[in-house]
């Protein structure tokens, strides 16, 4: 809990320490206001009007302050809550997008998206409110006890006893509420990704006939959600007849033994009154710490979630930046992988040089890791000392600068779901007409070449040929020194070929182009073909 904390604060500690000045000052001014209710009944009894108005000026002066203090603090409390969550969330997504694919712990996209949206939503709040209430209550308690145990201090450790009881059933409470909510966080992640799957897959799922098979996965992680949320409701709903009753039982207590004072002659009707007021306002305190404890601990587990997102492994980026201009070069040197858990390797001793302009077609049967080597290349996957970009070892290439020079297409090419614009160059600072001239390049623009029109999701649906164009207008927009290929043939219509062909062939002139195809569609300008088998030992 501590790394998040340092993290969701960074950067406003000085406003978080002007919060706590003013959290413990209202403490103060909230614990003067029994003593003063107390005097007014005595002044009051005492038939003195100039010290009764003095006496009732000052106790409103104390009631403005109050409100003012809170005003305040309520307001330091927004600002410091929205930057705290604002915080975890870039930290979450900056370690989501640069953590290594097959990585350690790995997680799925719709968990990634509950740790990042809800868990530091949850972890926020507690972690501004905590500190500061609990200031403001400790010292208002603190007043309260010093009251009381100056006026009446046998009835106080009386009633000192119960509390305590109260508050270790609490913390007990507390502890329980915390480990039905991490479980609560873990069921809802999995139903999200459930729900996710189902709602991204329904065409694929309708077609093959298994919606009513998604739909009981749905129904299962419904059911553990439902059961999970059961326990936290019942954790939670037994945190506030905890407190009810040590609340009503010093309550009893406080008036019986404050009335035998009074009537014995052992204390005034103010010292009576600020006696039960004292505990009155020490109560509510004690009553938000328990409440606090909950949320604590409710934010532990949030706090943990995120902690673990930001535990999966990272990629390694070293520092060197390549020459945007020159002759480009790809060298795998002895390259061996697997997968993580698997038995056998995928490839060994995989050497292959390319040091020429031209398109070079990987050949091989499926699964002998043709993808998994374009996204070696490319840096999604590790590869120390074994894969070498223009002679330097891409291990100590900078990943931006390995990713500008060496772009990875996959074979899935989807738009990014938004305008064409989005679509060409984004994040480079280029013109409406550099992505005009890309999209023809590409051939793209004999579909389409309006850039404010939206493509995926609720946009146009672009067929595999026309999506196939559009992932080469924004690569020749980004004019990478070395472009690789994934599938980038598969679903293209006839109609559609030759122009793919036609673009890739063009930037192939003068880059180096690395294709993986299974079929011959771009033999006719292919400079070179290369075996997976004839490269491995």
């Amino acid at each position: 809990m501590k790394q998040v904390w340092n993290l969701g604060i960074e950067g406003r500690r000085g406003l978080f320490a002007i919060l706590l000045l003013f959290a413990a000052v209202a403490g103060v001014v909230t614990a003067t206001q029994p003593f003063l209710t107390g005097k007014v009944l005595d002044v009051v009894a005492s038939n003195d009007p100039s010290r009764t108005r003095t006496v009732i000026v000052l106790l409103v002066c104390v009631f403005l302050a109050d409100v003012f203090l809170q005003v305040v603090c309520t307001f330091l409390k927004a600002q410091l809550g929205g930057s705290f969550a604002q915080n975890l969330r870039r930290e979450s997504l900056k370690k989501f997008g640069s953590s290594q694919i097959l990585g350690k712990g790995a997680l799925e996209g719709a968990d990634v998206q509950n740790r990042t949206l809800a868990d530091t939503a949850l972890v926020a709040a507690p972690s501004i409110n905590i500190l500061p209430d609990a200031i403001r209550s400790l010292v208002l308690v603190l007043g309260c006890v010093v009251g009381m145990v100056v006026l009446l201090p046998g009835t106080f450790f009386i009633l000192l006893g119960a509390i305590a009881v109260c508050a270790a059933c609490a913390f007990l409470v507390g502890k329980w509420i915390k480990a039905t909510t991490y479980d609560v966080r873990k069921t809802s992640s999995a139903y999200a990704e459930t729900i996710l799957n189902f709602i991204t897959g329904i065409k694929v799922l309708k077609s093959r006939n298994l919606v009513g098979w998604a739909l009981g996965r749905c129904e299962s992680d419904s059911e553990k959600l439902r059961k999970s949320g059961i326990k936290a409701d019942i954790a939670n709903g037994m945190l506030m007849p905890t407190l009810n009753i040590g609340t009503q039982l010093a309550l009893v207590l406080s008036i019986a033994l404050v009335t035998t004072a009074m009537f014995t002659g052992k204390a005034s009707a103010g010292e009576g009154t600020a006696f039960l007021m004292f505990l009155l306002y020490a109560i509510s305190p004690l009553v938000e710490l328990g409440l606090a404890i909950a949320s604590w601990n409710a934010a532990q587990a949030s706090s943990g979630r995120l902690q673990e997102l930001w535990s999966v492994q990272q990629e390694t980026s070293g520092n060197v930046v390549l020459e945007a201009e020159g002759e480009a070069s790809l060298e795998l040197r002895d390259l061996n992988y697997r997968f993580p858990e698997a038995e056998g390797y995928l490839f060994e001793d995989f050497n292959l040089k390319l040091d020429h302009p031209g398109l070079y077609l990987l050949r091989g049967p499926n699964g002998s890791g043709k993808s998994t080597l374009l996204e070696i290349a490319n840096g999604l996957l590790p590869s120390s000392e074994m894969v070498f970009v223009d002679g330097t070892d891409s291990e100590e290439i900078d990943k931006s600068s390995l990713r500008t020079n060496v772009l990875l297409v996959d074979q899935y090419r989807e738009p990014i779901k938004g305008t064409l614009r989005d679509n060409i160059g984004a994040g480079l600072r280029i013109s409406d007409e550099e992505r005009l001239e890309a999209l023809r390049k590409s051939g793209f623009a004999n579909h389409f070449s309006d850039l404010d029109m939206r493509v995926g999701g609720a946009g146009v649906q672009l067929s595999g040929g026309q999506r196939s164009l559009l992932a080469l207008a924004d690569a020749f927009a980004r004019n990478p020194k070395i472009l690789l290929l994934d599938e980038v043939m598969a679903g293209v219509d006839r109609s559609t070929a030759e122009d793919v062909r036609d673009a890739i062939e063009d930037f192939a002139a003068d880059h180096i182009v690395v294709a993986v195809a299974h079929d011959d569609s771009l033999d006719r300008v292919a400079a070179r073909s290369i075996s997976m088998e004839e490269c491995s030992r």
